[in-house]
């Protein structure tokens, strides 16, 4: 059972992975609309991670809403964050 719990875990980091790239694509590509869709997938499949919730949160300020920009960057401080970060 662990090692089939472990192996889920990776595939839904790797999912993640893959549409935070989709998401910095999109934002590269000056769409911002379609790279917050791409970082809220990312977000669906690893809630805890850095990349999509700063992206999310980057996306928010932009748009001049702090409350959600700040509850992304609370969700991004959840794993394991740099001294930087904090």
């Amino acid at each position: 059972g662990l090692l089939g719990a472990s192996n889920y875990i990776t595939v839904k980091q790797a999912a993640a992975a893959y549409y935070n790239a989709l998401g910095d694509v999109a934002l590269a590509e000056q769409q911002p609309v379609a790279a917050q869709e791409y970082y809220k997938l990312s977000v669906e499949y690893e809630f805890q991670q850095h990349r999509a919730n700063y992206g999310l949160a980057q996306l928010a300020l932009t748009r001049n809403d702090a409350v959600t920009a700040g509850f992304h960057f609370q969700q991004a401080l959840l794993k394991q964050p740099t001294p930087q970060a904090a």
